[in-house]
């Protein structure tokens, strides 16, 4: 039965690999009729905001949904913001108001805020810019842009500085945050823009980018500027132009690359001249179409898909999402899930019952990995929405479907183990005739190497390393993977993300404890996580709590 099991096993190690070299040789062609599975998508409601509004920031802070800024009933602004908490809203002043400001979530732990419209109606910009801490809740007008703005986008670099650029109905140019209370000019710009793409592309220079300019005018050809450096366009957009989003949206939530490998790179989508939409990808400066199987679709049962919002990436799970909904009047959301690590990406499309009284704008990702969206609007500025809908498409491991596998991939797997049969049988019948000799290779004591498993995580502290792999623990006790992995799994029945894991949220729980004035983000960061969201996700998967939750407990 060991063998059975190897051979079982086996079966499934090269199951994967064996899928990647079929995709990567079915040619895929845009237009190729390539059926996407669908799915169903649950949905839950939460409490309705305080004040509705629209044109507003999202954010997910701190393991709270929070909004600031944006404008209410009748297209006045609103000096506003709130954070969801013990099941409730709970409405915030702001320094100034932020109607179409942007808003960047800093590696400090707090929010940058700036600019916005003047006067209700979208009249005006301004100059305003102000703090918000996620951990004291409060807000802290300190300094002022180089140029009246709205309509922008800002993202922050490796430096801590932040570039901005976009307009509307005044003049473009790109400027920075560098720390001072005064913002600098960097540079005017070779094409106007609202609501640009700003993506990095090194750890000190970015790509800007629009379909539209600051009066929202369709661009004839588009320009991209780069933060240091010259113009130029990429080939891509002879053919594919960038869809504009029409709204504040966070470029960060599209980044699928690794800082700590130096790895930029960047989904959005693009449009041609058909009004098929796909999904490009932007790695360092280079720009190009992420290869699909089956191209992105524009109808489902009949109801034709506006897809309007930002490409949204789970990088804890490479996973993005693009949100979208009917153009019919039938008030159905769709989500359409992009599995990008898989080569060509699996696409997967989410759709809801019909949702008439929920506001639509950019949705944020949660510590669950399930997409919330706040607040919104449907085909009026006059009139904003205070719903707030979350759509289940997280934690979808080992649902066949919701993993967004085509029909041949699941073909493909029986065939595989049927193979993996047939060769255990032939094995059988060989050994019969060989009763002497011994194929099966000793295996390591398990009891003994989980101790020095153990060891490597407890003294050399191994989950410290954000980057950590199987193969990296298996490298350095001289074994292979799989046995590392069937060792943890014999001995405490989880993955081995998970063992690791545990012992990351273990180390978070000391320097909560030992440390009280840390801020979260040192302290996630401190212990291993890659990013706040899956800190968030799997302390509270693995306490039942969220860290403030658990911390007050321990205080209580």
């Amino acid at each position: 039965m060991n063998l059975l099991r190897k051979v079982f096993f086996a079966a499934l190690l090269l199951f994967p690999a064996s899928l990647e070299g079929v995709a990567q040789s079915i040619p895929f062609e845009r237009g190729a009729d390539v059926s996407i599975p669908t799915q169903k998508m649950e949905t839950e409601r939460l409490p309705d905001l305080n004040v509705a509004r629209v044109r507003h920031a999202t954010l997910f802070l701190n393991g709270e949904l929070t909004v600031i800024g944006g404008h209410t009933n009748g297209f006045v602004p609103t000096a506003t913001a709130e954070y969801f908490s013990d099941g409730a809203w709970h409405e915030l002043p702001t320094v100034y108001c932020h109607d179409d400001g942007f808003a960047v979530a800093m590696k400090s732990g707090k929010v940058l805020i700036g600019g916005g419209h003047e006067k209700p109606l979208g009249i005006g910009q301004t100059f305003s810019v102000e703090w918000y801490n996620a951990e004291t809740h409060t807000f802290e007008g300190f300094g002022c842009l180089d140029t009246k703005r709205v309509m922008a986008s800002a993202v922050e670099m490796d430096s801590g500085q932040v570039a901005i650029s976009g307009n509307w109905y005044q003049q473009d140019g790109v400027e920075k945050y560098n720390g001072e209370p005064q913002f600098v000019k960097v540079k005017d710009v070779a094409q106007q823009r609202c609501f640009p793409y700003i993506f990095r592309t090194s750890p000190d220079n970015a790509v800007i980018f629009s379909a539209l300019d600051t009066v929202g005018h369709a661009h004839g050809s588009i320009i991209v500027d780069r933060l240091h450096g010259e113009p130029f366009t990429p080939s891509l957009f002879r053919e594919w132009k960038p869809v504009h989003i029409g709204c504040s949206f966070r470029p960060a939530d599209s980044f699928i690359g690794d800082e700590a490998q130096g790895q930029y790179a960047h989904l959005f989508t693009v449009c041609n001249n058909d009004g098929q939409i796909a999904i490009a990808l932007l790695q360092g400066e280079e720009f190009s179409l992420l290869p699909t199987i089956g191209q992105v679709p524009m109808e489902h049962n009949g109801h034709p898909i506006g897809w309007i919002m930002p490409v949204i990436a789970d990088r804890s799970v490479s996973r993005a999402y693009l949100m979208g909904t009917s153009t019919d009047d039938t008030h159905i959301i769709y989500i359409l899930g992009i599995d990008y690590a898989q080569k060509p990406a699996v696409l997967t499309l989410y759709y809801t019952e019909p949702l008439p009284d929920v506001g639509l704008c950019p949705p944020v990702l949660t510590a669950e990995g399930n997409l919330a969206m706040v607040g919104g609007c449907q085909d009026s500025n006059f009139k904003a929405y205070a719903s707030v809908i979350v759509f289940k498409v997280g934690n979808n491991e080992g649902n066949l479907s919701a993993m967004g596998l085509p029909w041949w991939w699941i073909v493909l797997g029986i065939v595989l183990l049927a193979v993996s049969l047939v060769a255990y049988k032939f094995y059988r019948s060989y050994k019969s005739h060989k009763p002497y000799e011994c194929f099966e290779p000793s295996t390591p004591d398990n009891g003994d190497l989980m101790e020095r498993i153990t060891r490597l995580m407890e003294q050399e502290k191994l989950f410290l390393n954000p980057e950590l792999k199987v193969a990296d623990v298996a490298v350095a006790l001289g074994t292979h993977s799989r046995t590392v992995s069937d060792c943890i799994k014999a001995a405490y029945d989880c993955s081995f993300t998970q063992f690791i894991n545990n012992y990351r949220v273990d180390y978070v729980k000391n320097l909560l404890t030992d440390h009280p004035d840390k801020k979260i983000q040192e302290v996630y960061l401190a212990a291993g996580f890659a990013s706040e969201t899956s800190f968030f996700r799997t302390f509270k998967q693995i306490t039942g709590m969220t860290p403030r939750e658990w911390n007050s407990e321990q205080n209580s």
